[in-house]
């Protein structure tokens, strides 16, 4: 057994999010890199990010398969309800028969009971830059997108795979940082750092939106938890605020009152990550805030610019 955790991920993402996963990924793993594959000590959960496909805790790396195989059977690897899957890469050139049989061969020398429907532990198998990695495999989350579809959202409001991205840029791999959204809406970053496990704190200074959004939490089994007032009155500090800043195209805010907002999160928040559909670097440096990182996300005609502030 390997006596340092290193992990081998598989990364995904649609074309017009290539920028938003790559920003994901350098803050993440402190990489600059547009491979889809990252070997790292980092321990992220699948379950977060949007991108990540799958996480293989790597027990045995080899040159070879049967080095891999010898390994498993003169450790006399255990598990109950277990199956073991092949990791497939992109310019993976292992034939469909050949990746067959080498699961097969691992599955029969592992100790416990095999399950295909239901296992309790997943192995994964692959071969990767001419190595097999031989792991617990991990896959992503499969139920967030049941949450796109919420009691009450608007036109404008954040995608959930957005959201998520956005918590993770705010935690940075740290689960125990306290978060806050300041102008949360209906909710959607709160209910998805709420599936985190993340503390988070949502403040809406609209009652109608508030309530809609406490609606949202109760529907997806949670306490309703967002307040409805300014946040100007907001006192408590937090590790990192998550900002989809108001902007005159949906509703009546003035550049004075936008730069009213993110000045009062630099008071109370050491980390700001910001939404905008207009470019308000000059507001964010106004405001004493370093830009560390940013991109642009594009959709149809609008363009949401995302920073990352310190």
């Amino acid at each position: 057994m390997k006596e340092k955790i290193e992990f081998l991920y598989t990364i995904n993402y649609p074309r017009e999010e290539k920028n938003l996963c790559l920003m994901e990924i350098r803050t993440i793993f402190k990489l600059e890199t547009e491979e889809k594959v990252i070997l790292s000590d980092i321990e992220v959960e699948p379950l977060f990010s949007p991108f990540i496909k799958s996480r293989l805790e790597i027990l045995y790396v080899k040159d070879n398969f049967e080095d891999v195989l010898k390994e498993i059977i003169s450790s006399g690897l255990k598990s109950e309800e277990y199956k073991v899957e092949y990791i497939r890469m992109d310019k993976d050139n292992i034939a469909y028969e050949d990746r067959l049989n080498k699961v097969k061969q691992i599955g029969l020398n592992i100790l416990g009971t095999f399950s295909m429907t239901n296992p309790k532990e997943i192995f994964g198998l692959t071969n990767y830059n001419g190595k097999w990695y031989f792991g617990i495999c991990i896959k992503g989350d499969t139920k967030w997108p049941d949450r796109i579809k919420k009691p009450y959202s608007y036109s404008n409001s954040l995608e959930v795979r957005l959201a998520r991205t956005l918590i993770n840029l705010a935690i940075e791999a740290d689960r125990t940082k306290k978060l806050i959204d300041p102008c949360c809406g209906v909710g959607t970053v709160i209910i998805e750092a709420l599936s985190m496990g993340i503390d988070i704190t949502g403040y809406e200074i609209n009652r109608s939106v508030t309530n809609n959004a406490n609606v949202n939490l109760e529907y997806y089994g949670y306490n309703k938890i967002v307040v409805n007032d300014d946040m100007h009155n907001i006192k408590d500090n937090f590790d990192s605020a998550i900002l989809d800043i108001p902007y005159g195209l949906f509703s009546h805010i003035t550049k004075e009152e936008q730069l009213g907002l993110i000045k009062k999160i630099r008071e109370i928040s050491k980390r700001l990550i910001m939404v905008s559909f207009e470019d308000l670097e000059g507001m964010i440096l106004e405001s004493n805030f370093k830009i560390s990182d940013r991109c642009i996300l594009s959709k149809g005609s609008f363009q949401r610019y995302i920073y990352i502030c310190n």
